[in-house]
């Protein structure tokens, strides 16, 4: 039997030798075995342990496991991943694809002199919204990604919405025959 039974046995036995000795007046005559390496008869490492005041804590016996374990399991985490990643598996949307599309897409904003352009944009903008909301909808993406994409969502915005009020300062277009008969009045959509 395992070390830690015993001691757990042996313990319960003289917890509870008062209450026997109701029952059974022979409980009243157990004692203590001889740990002594001379003794008669040899005692289990388990019954020696409650004896000798040495039992283990749970700290003691699993604390190993409890400091290492969490190591062990982010190293293989870690080893998984690049194994992925070796293999080409794939793992995820990849965000940081849309995120670096950010700049490029600010600067053909900046560089659109019409109304028309502005909504082509728009519609790419919308189209990329659409996806990353199912993909985030699915959980392929986590808050963190999404409040990042939200974020650059919101400055090409405001970038989008400063250009187009540029351009109808600068008296360049008139905004009731702009964008080819479409309608550069629509809500916006925005993350939520």
């Amino acid at each position: 039997m395992s070390n830690d039974a015993i001691t757990q046995l042996t313990r319960n036995l003289f917890d509870e030798r008062q209450k026997l000795t109701a029952d059974a007046p022979i409980a009243r005559l157990v004692q203590a075995a001889s740990t002594d390496k001379d003794a008669i008869f040899p005692v289990h490492p388990g019954a020696k342990a409650f004896y000798d005041g040495e039992e283990k804590t749970l700290m003691e016996r699993y604390g190993d496991w409890l400091f290492y374990g969490p190591m062990l399991l982010g190293a293989l985490g870690s080893v998984l991943a690049a194994i992925l990643r070796f293999l080409g598996l794939p793992q995820g949307p990849d965000t940081s694809l849309i995120l670096s599309r950010t700049q490029e897409i600010i600067e053909s904003i900046e560089e659109a002199s019409t109304l028309a352009e502005l909504d082509t944009i728009r519609r790419t903008i919308d189209e990329a919204v659409a996806r990353i909301s199912a993909e985030a909808a699915r959980g392929e993406i986590d808050a963190q990604q999404t409040a990042v994409i939200h974020l650059a969502v919101n400055y090409v915005d405001h970038v989008q919405t400063e250009r187009r009020q540029l351009l109808l300062n600068e008296g360049r277009l008139d905004p009731s025959n702009s964008g080819a008969g479409q309608d550069t009045t629509r809500p916006k959509p925005r993350l939520v």
